[in-house]
């Protein structure tokens, strides 16, 4: 946003330029956090494969610490009321956006939504990738995703949203969501649930562990006897050195563990180290992986 725009912004409503002073001070405690063992430590330990008995009581862990840090990058941004703003992320890059609503977005890798904000609604459309929302409540405006032929519709809440072709998965995290499917009745979302859509079928719901379904937040990917296919498929979204399987056998193998998003390397090195697999290639561009005999 240029100058003029932000001033025009801050001028229209005392509550702009309060949010703007808060996020500045929030940018100033980020720089200190360069400096700070502890936090060094979250955000550049390795990951490790877990048992299933510690994996999830550890990730909540992981989760409250990471939560801090995210708190003070919180990007300053708007969604200008009346006009639309689109919001982008490259590969291997997370971003939080505060909307001029006071609602917040923070998206996944290679992800971008579009942001329309007027007197009568608040519209989003996610053109690609995953992002979390977080909801102001305001009940005179609802809040409306959209992706592909899909809506949803919340108040005040918080809940995820991922475009995979053209269906979508949605998690609840907390509050009621309605969800939209093109041509069907809407369906009600409880915290906890998480719906597949797919075109042309009904809504698959299921109950999700909310630290798994949220990891991605935090800098790391959690897998639950996860196809070696899927959880590469997973690894590879980040960006840097794409992980290839040179045989389709080696994508039934299941995964368990927290990796980091920004290390596929370590992510490699546990698979060969764990399963009968052997590095068949490893140069700039790719990592192969093959069976061991």
């Amino acid at each position: 946003m240029d100058d003029a725009r932000l001033s025009a912004w801050l001028a229209d409503d005392p509550e702009h330029e309060r949010a703007y002073a808060e996020q500045a001070g929030l940018w100033e405690a980020a720089g200190a956090l360069a400096d700070d063992p502890i936090a060094h430590a979250i955000l550049r330990g390795k990951p490790e494969p877990v048992s299933a008995a510690r994996r999830f009581g550890r990730m909540s862990a992981i989760t409250a610490l990471f939560g801090a840090c995210a708190a003070s990058l919180m990007v300053v941004a708007t969604g200008m009321w009346g006009g639309s703003e689109q919001y982008e992320t490259a590969l291997g890059e997370q971003r939080s956006i505060k909307l001029a609503d006071g609602s917040i977005v923070t998206l996944d890798t290679d992800s971008a939504v579009d942001v329309r904000m007027s007197d009568a609604e608040r519209r989003l459309v996610l053109q690609s990738g995953q992002a979390f929302f977080e909801v102001k409540k305001d009940a005179r405006r609802p809040f409306r995703v959209f992706v592909g032929d899909n809506e949803v519709q919340a108040v005040g809440t918080s809940f995820s949203v991922r475009k995979e072709g053209e269906g979508a998965r949605v998690f609840l995290a907390q509050g009621t969501v309605s969800i939209r499917e093109a041509g069907a009745k809407p369906v009600i979302l409880h915290p906890g649930q998480q719906a597949s859509l797919v075109p042309a079928k009904s809504a698959a719901i299921v109950k999700m562990d909310p630290d798994r379904a949220m990891a991605w937040r935090y800098g790391r990917l959690m897998f639950d006897a996860t196809p070696l296919a899927a959880a590469v498929a997973e690894v590879n979204r980040y960006g840097g050195r794409q992980i290839i399987l040179s045989d389709p056998t080696l994508g039934r193998v299941k995964v368990s563990g927290v990796f980091h998003t920004r290390e596929p390397e370590a992510f490699v090195e546990t698979i060969v180290a764990i399963f009968p697999v052997r590095l068949a290639r490893d140069d700039q561009q790719s990592i192969v992986l093959a069976p061991a005999s």
